[in-house]
């Protein structure tokens, strides 16, 4: 049975507050999932950005490398707006 990614809202998804320090550990642990589920693409995109409390949504999902739907390129970009 194929891996499914936890739902929104649960205690298993992984959580991103905004704060810079929390970044490393919500982006290791959102890659597990993914990778465990093998999603690629926009859809590997979507599902990080519904993970986000709203205001953080908004901001990611305007980055241009959403639009190309580039995770590795975007993931270089957050890094970049959450230094520490």
């Amino acid at each position: 049975m194929p891996y499914k990614m936890p739902f929104c809202g649960t205690d298993h998804m992984p959580k991103f507050d905004g704060m810079p320090d929390m970044l490393i550990k919500f982006i290791d642990a959102y890659k597990s999932c993914v990778d465990r589920a093998e999603l690629q693409g926009l859809d590997r995109i979507k599902r990080m950005i519904k993970y986000l409390e709203r205001s953080n949504q908004e901001l990611w999902a305007g980055l241009p490398e959403v639009q190309l739907s580039d995770y590795n390129a975007l993931m270089k970009e957050i890094k970049v707006m959450y230094p520490g």
